[in-house]
């Protein structure tokens, strides 16, 4: 067509580092991009088996690639230019022409990926602090409030007038409160950092366990909680309990006073999402404060009305979206609430 560049053109013009190999692994032709990349002149790099030379690491694989006639995935490895500077270059190789064999051309792609790559370090290592902190939460911390509440308990059993029986009763009240603070926010530091073990979970299951483990908790109370058969995921089976865990009891602690807890669990499947839908007949709240609903430590009741800690919903909200998914809610005070979560169907893929 009139007016269209040539291929050469093409290849200078591309930001990408771009060589074409022959089947015999000469290099015959490299863009500016490519040079620059690797600190060698363009003309040095073509009539000649480049990559056996510059990249000793991973000649052998460029090779055998091009000798069976398959592309291989694309991969990693180090180059050092003359400067000293170390690069992690990604390589991907692809047939041109559509054909098979060996006697192809085949299109190096070389992509400088030593920025991302020292990202995802950096990332690992915050997420590394993030469970020696967890472990500190959950070990030093609450071991240092079971030793307070230990020291109080020995006191209750020595004699006491009312205000010192008053003073004590407060202390294991705050130590207790703290320590289901402490575990709270080790969960929602493991929520946020730890990895995650894909698999094909049943929440069904999870859901009537986790609404078991309430009941047995709260034997006074009568509940009425109903599950969907058949919800199925992708995802992480420990962190999905959590998940529902902290679902349920937030439906159990805003249930209207003096009646039955009333929970329904269902879902539906749409574009490889299951809308997962928790319903409550509670108490409701006012949706202009929905957005505070999955922040650590915002409440919208007083611990009058069932409020605990801040932290549940944060916790739901956070493994939603390791799942690749998301969390809210609807509502109406005093006409119960509706909470979401969207998650991968079940061979879907994994989240992020």
């Amino acid at each position: 067509m009139h007016g269209m560049p040539s291929s050469d053109a093409l290849l200078a013009a591309t930001g990408c580092g771009l060589a074409v190999l022959a089947g015999d692994g000469t290099w015959q032709v490299a863009n500016p991009a490519l040079g620059r990349l690797l600190c060698e002149p363009v003309d040095a790099l073509a009539g000649t088996p480049a990559h056996r030379r510059l990249f000793p690491g991973a000649a052998g694989r460029i090779d055998a690639a091009l000798a069976a006639g398959e592309a291989p995935a694309p991969f990693e490895f180090d180059y050092r230019q003359p400067s000293g500077r170390l690069l992690c270059l990604e390589v991907t190789i692809a047939l041109l022409g559509g054909g098979e064999g060996t006697g192809n051309a085949w299109l190096l792609q070389a992509h400088d990926v030593t920025r991302a790559r020292r990202m995802q370090g950096a990332l690992e290592a915050a997420y590394a602090q993030q469970e020696r902190l967890a472990y500190g939460f959950s070990h030093d911390l609450r071991s240092a409030l079971r030793a307070i509440t230990g020291f109080a308990a020995h006191l209750q059993r020595q004699p006491l007038d009312d205000e010192g029986r008053a003073q004590l009763a407060r202390i294991l009240d705050a130590a207790e409160r703290a320590d289901a603070l402490v575990r709270m926010l080790a969960t929602l530091m493991h929520a946020s950092s730890a990895p995650r073990a894909q698999g094909d979970v049943d929440l069904s299951l999870l859901a009537t366990w986790a609404a078991a483990e309430l009941r047995d908790a709260n034997p006074g109370r009568e509940a009425d909680i109903v599950v969907q058969p058949g919800l199925r995921v992708q995802g992480d089976e420990r962190q999905l309990k959590v998940m529902l865990e902290q679902l349920l009891r937030n439906a159990w602690m805003f249930a209207r006073p003096g009646s039955p807890v009333r929970v329904r669990v269902e879902g539906d499947e749409r574009d490889g999402m299951l809308e997962l839908r928790v319903h409550d007949e509670g108490i409701g709240f006012d949706m202009q404060y929905a957005d505070r609903l999955f922040e650590p430590f915002r409440r919208l009741h007083g611990t009058g009305e069932g409020a605990g800690h801040g932290l549940g919903l944060a916790i739901v909200s956070t493994i939603a979206r390791r799942h690749g998914g998301r969390a809210w809610a609807r509502s109406q005070p005093g006409g119960g609430s509706t909470f979401f979560v969207e998650l991968p169907v079940a061979g879907a893929g994994d989240g992020t």
